[in-house]
């Protein structure tokens, strides 16, 4: 295993074979992958309720041992290819399905791997003795550990896509305002996407009144250290950037909390 991964270490490119994997050694050396409009008419077939749709449910080719799953950036993406690859060819004792190969389509990635046989651990998981689960989580365990040994060149870190730079992963952090002791304003709470090493960037809340009713509010530069109320931040989480138009969609359609039946209570809702 290298000391580190760095993006020059992984195979490049929108159409790669891997002719060296288990599929040619286990089919034939002049197999081929089935091409992308043979994946979607396949889907159609094995998945008919979903046809002429934008669904796109992994398609499985049994006899020749492969999976293909497709779809639009940024739900299926090379980036995932390459991190199978990377995970096979540098931590083989963990247990990955194998890539064979990628190949893009106009919007469509399509993904070519290893059909692993078996019944999927989600399936199971409720029907599983207490012990059982354990030992899985002991596994699951071991494999992190050894994921952590894959490590990024310290002058080239990030979190996104290597073949994208610009399609970072950002914080999600929930602000909550603590009650004011000064004014009668009750606590209440905030989702904040800063940017990077900063506590500045686009705010989602609502604003309003008991009397008047809430509506939704976005500021798209909103700098936490501003405030003059005493907050807590807590993250949340992690989202594409380019999923930050999708939150302010959602949040300027969701209904915000209406007036309020006790509005002579400041700290309603």
């Amino acid at each position: 295993m290298p000391d580190y991964v760095t993006p020059e270490t992984l195979p490049q490119g929108s159409s790669i074979t891997f002719e060296s994997s288990s599929f040619f050694l286990r089919n034939s050396p002049n197999a081929t992958l089935p091409t992308p409009s043979e994946v979607v008419a396949q889907r159609d077939i094995q998945h008919p309720r979903y046809q002429g749709t934008t669904v796109h449910p992994p398609v499985v080719f049994e006899d020749l041992g492969l999976l293909v799953k497709y779809g639009e950036d940024p739900h299926v993406t090379i980036a995932e290819g390459q991190c199978l690859w990377a995970l096979g060819h540098f931590l083989p004792q963990v247990p990955v399905p194998e890539i064979y190969g990628w190949a893009k389509e106009g919007l469509y990635t399509f993904l070519y791997m290893e059909l692993v046989p078996g019944v999927t651990l989600e399936k199971r998981w409720d029907s599983l003795p207490r012990i059982e689960k354990v030992g899985v989580c002991k596994q699951l365990k071991t494999m992190i550990t050894e994921f952590h040994g894959l490590r990024q060149e310290p002058s080239e870190q990030f979190i996104g896509n290597s073949s994208n730079p610009t399609n970072m992963m950002l914080d999600v952090d929930l602000i909550i305002y603590h009650e004011s002791k000064k004014k009668p304003v009750p606590g209440h709470w905030a989702i904040l996407v800063p940017q990077k090493n900063t506590l500045q960037g686009p705010v989602f809340h609502a604003i309003g009144s008991p009397f008047h009713g809430y509506t939704p509010e976005i500021k798209l530069n909103y700098n936490l250290k501003s405030t003059k109320r005493n907050y807590t931040t807590l993250l949340l989480g992690y989202i594409d950037d380019s999923q930050l138009a999708n939150m302010e969609e959602i949040t300027r359609s969701l209904p915000a909390p209406g007036i309020s039946p006790t509005p002579l209570d400041p700290f309603a809702v």
